[in-house]
């Protein structure tokens, strides 16, 4: 979706995910790690950012503003193990984005469970990928 194509909205969330998330050391583009994660979800995202932190996880996050829905991949580069989940966030977006950022250095495959279940506690979450590339 092109931005002169997103609603007032569209643009303030995407304003805010972008502008909270580079505040918080995450790259506004997609990691090169994550280009086939990029291809087999969806292309259509307006806006993708990634992370990396200190436990050789990266992070990714694609917005998708038709859907009110997020993307977040959790990937270990040791194992080549990743994790998809889809965030409808309705009116949440601002407490899910700072869940995140009070995670993103603590987050690993070992350990995504328990912050799964907190991102639970603010959105509805579904698992949409499970992958071994091994």
């Amino acid at each position: 979706m092109c931005a002169s194509k997103l609603t007032d909205k569209q643009i303030k969330e995407q304003s805010l995910i972008v502008q909270k998330l580079i505040a918080n050391g995450w790259n506004d583009n997609i990691s090169k790690q994550f280009n086939f994660v990029k291809n087999i979800i969806n292309s259509d995202a307006e806006s993708y950012l990634s992370y990396e932190n200190n436990l050789n996880t990266l992070l990714n996050l694609q917005y998708f503003a038709k859907a009110q829905s997020i993307i977040f991949t959790i990937y270990d580069k040791k194992v080549d193990d990743l994790r998809c989940l889809q965030i409808a966030y309705e009116n949440n977006l601002e407490p899910l984005l700072d869940k995140i950022i009070s995670f993103q250095d603590e987050i690993s495959l070992e350990n995504q469970f328990m912050y799964y279940m907190e991102i639970s506690s603010i959105c509805s979450v579904s698992v949409i990928c499970w992958e071994q590339f091994q």
